[in-house]
């Protein structure tokens, strides 16, 4: 399957991205969702936060058979850990 690779992020890797949220507030992040259905017609839509996810979640992707169609799109993310309290 084909995705775009022209996707911005606020997050290159994990570490930047975990490093931000264990600050325990992150107003407004550029992520990406991924759209994907399995041959059962479960659907499963996940966001990916950082481009270095993205590039592996493609890899995992286009090696899983059991996947016939996926998407992408960019999406927000706001994070704030009080409204978990």
């Amino acid at each position: 399957m084909t995705f775009n690779s022209e996707f911005k992020f606020t997050y290159e890797t994990v570490a930047d991205f975990d490093r931000d949220r264990a600050s325990g507030f992150i107003p407004n992040a550029t992520i990406v969702r991924v759209n994907l259905v399995n041959r059962d017609g479960l659907i499963i839509d996940r966001p990916i936060h950082t481009k270095e996810e993205y590039l592996q979640e493609i890899e995992n992707i286009n090696q899983n058979d059991y996947i016939v169609e996926a998407s992408a799109y960019t999406s927000n993310y706001y994070f704030d850990i009080n409204d978990y309290d």
